[in-house]
Order: C-alpha cells, then sequence, then structure tokens
C-alpha cells in the first residue's frame, strides 16, 4: 500500500517515565529516545506495509499514552473482530469466577474441530499430555478453550458476563487515547453457540487495534506490590511461554525478553483471515504494547514476525 500517510502520536510524559522505570536516562537523552523511536516506527511501517494492509500501535503499560499509531483507517477508523486475542481475557474471567484452577488441564484431542458450521482446527503440534492453562493459551488451543468455556455457558448469567468482562477491558471503547474510534462494540450473546463463538474472538464482538492496545495495557498494569493473583499470572505465563515457544514464535527477538498473543479472525464476509499480535516487553515488568494488525493474510502466523522485526528495530533504542 504505497504513499501511506503515518501519523504518530507520542506523548513525551508516558515514554520519558517508561524509560526512568527500566533504567536511569542520561543527560540529555529524554529527546533522544523519544525522536529516536517514533522515527525508527515510522520508516518501519512505510516499508512493511507497502505489500500487506495493516497498521501498528505502540503505548505505555503504565500511562495512558499513546506512543506512536499508524495507518489511521486500520487502526482507528475500521472494526474487526479479534480471534483469538480474547483468550487472555477470557481465562482471567474463568480464573476470577472460580470456573477454571490455574493447576488443571486438558488433553486436547488435536484432529478437525467442526463448530457453528465452521473450523476451528488447533494449529500446535500434538503435545503428548494434556494442557494446563498457561500452556494452553501459549499454543492457543481452541479445543482447550472452548472446553473450559463450555462452563460459563453452563453457569447461571454467565453468557452475558464474559460479555461484560470484556467490555470493562474496552473492547467497546470508542474514544481511546484522546481519540475518537469506530464505535467498537459488544454484545450479549443470545444462544449457547454465540457464546463460544465470542470466546474465540468470532462473533458479538468487533474492536479497533487501539481499543485493543488499551484493553491489553490495562491487563498487563500491574497492582503495587505483592505477587500477582493467579487470575493475573496465569494468563501473563501464558502470553510469555507464547513468545518463547508458542504461537508467537516467530516474535521472538534475542536479547528481548517478550510476551504477546496472536490471533486470527475471520473476515466480515469469511472469505479471508486478518491477522493480530499483541506483545509486550519486558514480560516480567511489561512497560511497552504494541498491536500489529494485518487484513486480508495469513492471520496470526503473519502478524508475529512483523511484531518481532518491529520490536528488533527498536531494540538499539531500548535500556537493555
Amino acid at each position: 500500500m504505497g504513499g501511506v500517510v503515518l501519523r504518530p502520536t507520542v506523548t513525551r510524559r508516558a515514554l520519558l517515565g517508561v524509560m526512568a522505570s527500566l533504567a536511569p536516562l542520561p543527560r540529555g537523552a529524554a529527546a533522544n529516545y523519544e525522536s529516536a523511536m517514533t522515527a525508527t516506527l515510522r520508516q518501519f511501517c512505510l516499508r512493511t506495509f507497502v505489500s500487506a494492509r495493516g497498521g501498528l500501535a505502540l503505548a505505555a503499560v503504565g500511562s495512558d499514552g499513546l506512543l506512536f499509531a499508524s495507518h489511521p483507517a486500520i487502526v482507528r477508523e475500521t472494526l474487526w473482530k479479534p480471534g483469538s486475542t480474547v483468550k487472555p481475557f477470557l481465562l482471567q474471567h474463568l480464573l476470577e469466577q472460580g470456573l477454571l484452577r490455574a493447576e488443571e488441564s486438558f488433553p486436547c484431542p488435536g484432529g478437525p474441530l467442526p463448530f457453528a458450521g465452521r473450523r476451528f482446527d488447533c494449529s500446535h503440534a500434538p503435545q503428548g499430555a494434556p494442557l494446563d492453562p498457561a500452556t494452553a493459551l501459549a499454543l492457543s488451543c481452541n479445543h482447550c478453550f472452548l472446553h473450559w468455556a463450555e462452563r460459563l455457558a453452563r453457569a447461571r448469567g454467565g453468557r452475558a458476563s464474559f460479555a461484560e468482562a470484556l467490555r470493562r477491558a474496552g473492547f467497546s471503547a470508542r474514544q481511546v487515547f484522546g481519540q475518537r474510534c469506530a464505535p467498537a462494540s459488544v454484545s450479549n450473546p443470545a444462544s449457547k453457540e454465540a457464546m463460544l463463538l465470542q470466546a474465540l474472538g468470532e462473533a458479538n464482538v468487533v474492536t479497533t487495534p487501539l481499543a485493543l492496545l488499551e484493553a491489553y495495557r490495562r491487563l498487563l498494569a500491574s497492582p503495587s506490590g505483592g505477587e500477582l493473583p493467579p487470575a493475573m499470572r496465569v494468563p501473563r505465563q501464558g502470553m510469555r511461554d507464547c513468545v518463547r515457544a508458542g504461537t508467537g514464535a516467530e516474535a521472538r527477538v534475542e536479547g528481548l525478553d517478550l510476551g504477546g498473543k496472536t490471533g486470527t479472525a475471520t473476515s466480515s464476509d469469511r472469505l479471508s483471515l486478518n491477522g493480530w499480535m499483541v506483545s509486550f516487553w519486558p514480560a516480567a515488568r511489561p512497560a511497552l504494547v504494541m498491536v500489529v494488525f494485518v487484513e486480508n493474510g495469513r492471520g496470526g502466523a503473519e502478524a508475529a514476525p512483523i511484531a518481532g522485526a518491529a520490536w528488533r528495530a527498536l531494540r538499539p533504542h531500548l535500556p537493555v
């Protein structure tokens, strides 16, 4: 997509807060970090999204600052299904509701997974052992997540509770980072089938990349002091493992401790796939979170290496 005009938005205070929290900044380095990261991402997006229609945005986890956003028509003005990027939120909700325990496991049978007239086959290799929730998230195992989401469908008020959790997380936000976005929405599913499709990000939820970025920013914000509760710790571990050896392995960057979650969703006409990769750094103490979206491609498998390349380009400007 040639001739794209990028409109980066940089919040200096947010960026400097991130950098100062990770390492002392040399005198005069503040402006250099700001301009270098912005220029790097601007050039990266101009190169990357020539052949692929997509966009990228970066935010600080510890504040409400948007550091960079490209391609407004993609990241702000159009609605997309989030696909499997909803799974960390589903996992957190199940753990919070006491419908799943961190030490549980489920044996993914592999093979075809037909559901609601579609195919949701798992993309991961046979594991040879039952999967605990963190591993199932890392591998984005549809068999596991549909099995566990059934518990919500059976629970009193469960169908509506996950929709409400997504709304609270920010999936339906229409004003994000001070910018007006397309009218994202999360609706209460009318049936068990619709609720299970929502649990895979394929029905009753459409969002913008900026709203998804804000949802993950909130998800990754750690409470001050103390150990993370299981509802936060298990999704965080699953997303770290996702980049280490899961569906997001193509986003790995040597020397950077990254976490993240891929997502694949069908287009509105179900004739093509859209891809997501939400990633964050450092995984142990998230400070920056990035969303990459690619339209009409190979899904999350295409978005993950783009995210990795973006982090690789940013690496010289990060205090590691």
